[in-house]
């Protein structure tokens, strides 16, 4: 992004091939208000989450979320991530963590079942229409390991996708970890994906 100088109290800021204006501000406030002190302590936190991230496959979803939105993959996943932490920058909540965002459609019914000490096996139902090629979807698992929460693991599901309806998922996680499990699709060639399913094990 690139500013220009300010002009009749405007600022013109070129972004993405575009121009764009905004006032100048009169004067700087900073902030004080506690729900600004709030973002301001969540901040570093989110950002630290997405440098883990941003060269692995996640940053490529957001990447190709962001092209639908006018924005960057990071300040798309700030904006949908930010809330999930605390102040102190720890995660406040694992439900609002957002690891995949699109328009593909999730499999209706999505479910898990713990079927060993680190196996887990998901079903999920195929009720509504879709095009053949919409079968050959591929599913993925990222995990979140309480001990570790920021630190985004990916599990093997290569062979897996939406037509198959069931697969068994492995984990690698100490008896002791809650496991913060997200379940998403994405089309055969890396283009879409969709939504995610969170699920959390004890």
């Amino acid at each position: 992004m690139k500013i220009d100088s300010p002009t009749d109290g405007f600022v013109a800021y070129h972004r993405y091939g575009k121009t764009y204006y905004r006032r100048r501000p009169d004067k700087y406030r900073d902030a004080c208000t506690p729900v600004q002190q709030l973002q301001r302590g969540r901040m570093p936190a989110v950002v630290a989450f997405y440098q883990n991230l941003k060269d692995s496959f996640i940053a490529r979803i957001w990447r190709a979320a962001a092209l639908q939105n006018g924005c960057s993959g990071y300040n798309l996943f700030v904006k949908y991530n930010i809330n999930a932490f605390e102040q102190n920058g720890e995660v406040a909540d694992y439900s609002k963590l957002t690891l995949s965002e699109g328009t593909l459609p999730l499999p209706e019914h999505i479910r898990i079942e713990k079927t060993g000490e680190r196996e887990v096996t998901v079903r999920w139902d195929d009720l509504l229409p879709v095009s053949i090629s919409r079968k050959s979807d591929r599913l993925f698992a990222a995990v979140i390991y309480s001990s570790n929460p920021f630190e985004v693991h990916l599990l093997a599901t290569e062979d897996t996708c939406r037509g198959d309806l069931c697969t068994t998922l492995m984990l690698d996680n100490s008896p002791e970890d809650t496991v913060h499990l997200y379940l998403f699709f994405g089309s055969e060639k890396p283009e879409s994906y969709s939504a995610q399913q969170y699920f959390s094990i004890h």
